[in-house]
């Protein structure tokens, strides 16, 4: 097996006990989410803070070739967007290394590993909320608002993955995670990739409206076009989502 790390330079020193993480992954610290990827909270190499290594799922056997031969590893593209957003001046958990493991031709496993931050998830404020809190949606509308002007399509925007910060103000109080599939673009997006990228923010729909309609002021757009846009393209993707899950639960499964 062989290592490929990238260390943060501000953490160049710690670059041998991050080199063991894979090793230690699970028996230090505590799991904080297991799912798809598995995310372990450790304590830093002296002790003074609390770090985030992410454990992606391993790729399929195609994937692991694909990965080695031609495409970043979602660790790697993880640490890269982490850099990226920080230099575009947003907050997201502070990129510490990224490492992949492969054999031969194949990626078998790849981590990556961030600072912590104790903020909490905007599931709690909008997520089946009757009265989802109007001041919290404006500021948030704002704040994707302000992203999308400055070319970044977060590849997975939604509740989960925006943590909110209510001692800071501004832009300064939403904090990006779960990164690795942000694209960023030289240029505004266009009108039709911005309603897109807002479509699988919040299933719940007094949410989904009160900050769609929000953004739509933001860009002063018509509100009710734009939530149609959105709501539609939600429905849609809810309907695919059901049959696919139908059609799980009728074909044999494979053991």
């Amino acid at each position: 097996m062989q290592h490929t790390q990238v260390t943060a330079p501000a953490y160049s020193t710690y670059s041998s006990a991050i080199a063991r993480i894979p090793d230690t992954f699970g028996t230090i610290g505590h799991q904080i989410y297991s799912g798809r990827n598995t995310l372990q909270a450790i304590p830093a190499p002296e002790g003074s803070e609390m770090w985030v290594a992410k454990r992606y799922k391993r790729p399929n056997i195609f994937q692991r070739i694909a990965y080695r031969a031609t495409r970043r590893s979602k660790a790697r593209k993880a640490y890269e967007c982490g850099i990226r957003i920080e230099e575009l001046g947003f907050r997201t958990p502070r990129p510490i290394a990224m490492i992949d493991i492969t054999s031969g031709n194949t990626l078998e496993q790849c981590y990556f590993v961030s600072g912590m931050s104790e903020c909490r998830s905007l599931m709690g404020l909008f997520a089946d909320n009757p009265n989802p809190p109007a001041d919290i949606a404006e500021e948030l509308a704002r704040f994707i608002a302000t992203l999308h002007a400055k070319g970044i399509l977060h590849g997975d925007l939604n509740l989960s993955n925006i943590l909110y910060d209510d001692t800071a103000s501004g832009n300064d109080r939403f904090i990006l995670i779960d990164t690795n599939r942000t694209k960023f673009k030289d240029h505004l997006p266009s009108r039709r990739r911005c309603i897109t990228n807002l479509v699988r923010f919040t299933h719940w729909r007094p949410s989904l409206k009160m900050i769609v309609e929000a953004y739509a002021r933001q860009r002063g757009w018509d509100e009710n076009t734009v939530y149609s846009a959105v709501e539609s393209k939600l429905k849609r993707f809810e309907l695919s989502r059901r049959v696919r899950h139908t059609l799980k639960r009728l074909l044999p499964s494979r053991k």
